[in-house]
């Protein structure tokens, strides 16, 4: 059985190194510009397992989406 639920991602339990992701991302300003980023690449919606592996696997891809410095990303691994 699948369940859909939508969420807004300051409450979205992120883990693991897309936790300090998503907290740079917020300490930034950057949350709304994530959350239109993520429902244009996403439309239909994401797994939440493929949202968290997006912010940790693709940090770098996705602090240059939205305007930020690699050297964010960099810091945000750096406190995994």
């Amino acid at each position: 059985m699948k369940i859909f639920q939508e969420v807004n991602l300051v409450s979205f339990g992120f883990w693991g190194g897309a936790e300090d992701v998503f907290n740079a991302i917020s300490d930034a300003g950057k949350v709304e510009a994530l959350e239109a980023l993520l429902e244009d690449c996403y439309p239909d919606g994401v797994m939440d397992t493929a949202l968290n592996d997006f912010l940790r696997y693709d940090s770098d891809d996705l602090f240059s989406m939205l305007g930020m410095e690699v050297e964010d990303a960099e810091d945000a691994e750096d406190a995994v």
